[in-house]
């Protein structure tokens, strides 16, 4: 690393030299500041930055970036912490497997070598998109299940009742309700009405259904 760093400033250097003959010859007023200035910013403070970073920077110890994603964002900072390492919250994001406020990815990625004090930025998971319950009202329990299933969403417990309200074996209840929001890959619980005096049985055979196992 400092060999070439060192290469790099003597190509910088060469160049710089050009540039000056360059001003140089091109001046017809105060040569010496002009002189001076461009010694200054061309050569004098890049070699006090190389020299900056060779000291305080490149002697500082390498450590490697430990794998966080999964893990929860306070445990996270803190084994951070332990490696000399700041840890920053970069964001939130929906995530299908990761828990809420776990974290999803990371930058730099897990098993880099980096020095002490390096910045690692963390995106959090925001749990699952939730998305508005569809309505399943007024609908048998075959046309519940096709709908819940195009949109990423499974039957939950089915129950029964009876009542005059709606015609045996449609959906008179369901939680959540109607546009309420649910995670995506959630279950939504219906009621279903039945007659008054029906057996198990009718209320399966009624329009095709099926006893739900509780």
């Amino acid at each position: 690393m400092l060999i070439t760093l060192l290469s790099a400033y003597l190509v910088y250097v060469i160049f710089a030299s050009l540039f000056i003959i360059f001003m140089i010859l091109r001046a017809k007023l105060a040569i010496l500041r002009l002189v001076l200035l461009a010694t200054l910013i061309l050569i004098v403070f890049p070699a006090a930055a190389g020299y900056f970073y060779v000291v305080y920077v490149d002697s500082l110890p390498s450590v490697a970036i430990p794998d966080l994603r999964g893990m929860e964002l306070p445990l996270a900072m803190e084994k951070l912490d332990q490696l000399q390492l700041n840890g920053v919250l970069a964001g939130s994001t929906y995530d299908m497997q990761i828990p809420l406020a776990c974290v999803v990815t990371q930058q730099p990625e897990a098993g880099r070598m980096v020095k002490v004090g390096r910045t690692v930025k963390l995106v959090t998971s925001s749990g699952r998109r939730k998305i508005p319950a569809p309505s399943l009202l007024g609908k048998t329990l075959g046309e519940a299940e096709e709908i819940l299933k195009s949109q990423g969403l499974s039957l939950g417990q089915v129950e029964y009742n009876n009542t005059h309200e709606m015609d045996a074996g449609l959906i008179v209840l369901q939680l959540p309700l109607p546009d309420e929001e649910i995670e995506s890959g959630g279950m939504v619980n219906i009621t279903i009405a039945t007659k008054e005096g029906q057996t198990e049985e009718q209320k399966k055979e009624e329009g095709g259904f099926r006893i739900w196992p509780f």
